[in-house]
C-alpha cells in the first residue's frame, strides 16, 4: 500500500503495461497485487488508459501476463464505467455478464 501512495506510482505502472515485454509483465503482476487493496483497485480504474492497456495485455502471447490482466479486469468490473471502457476496448465479457444477470 505504501507503493501505491507514492505520487503517480499507479500511473507509471499503467504506462509500463504498454512497454517492452518484461516491463509490461512485471507491471501487470504488481498492479494485480496492489489491486487487492480496494482503494488502490479504484485508483487503477481511474487512471486514463488503464482498462485499454489491460485489455491489450490480455491479448499478448504471454499466458501468465494475459491471465493476470484478465483477473485484474474482472476485479475492475465492479464499476459500470470500467465495464463500458472494457467494451470500448473490445472486451465484452463483463458487459455480457451484467446483461445476463
Amino acid at each position: 500500500q505504501r507503493i501505491a501512495s507514492v505520487e503517480n506510482a499507479i500511473e507509471y505502472m499503467v504506462r509500463s503495461l504498454s512497454r517492452a515485454t518484461g516491463e509490461g509483465v512485471s507491471a501487470v503482476s504488481l498492479l494485480y497485487e496492489l489491486s487487492k487493496v480496494s482503494n488502490v483497485l479504484e485508483r487503477i480504474g481511474e487512471v486514463h488508459g488503464s482498462i485499454f492497456f489491460l485489455v491489450m495485455m490480455m491479448k499478448r502471447d504471454e499466458p501468465q501476463a494475459a491471465k493476470t490482466a484478465s483477473e485484474l479486469l474482472l476485479s475492475l468490473s465492479f464499476s459500470e464505467q470500467n465495464v463500458v471502457l472494457m467494451a470500448k476496448a473490445n472486451y465484452f465479457e463483463p458487459l455480457l455478464q451484467r446483461l445476463c444477470t
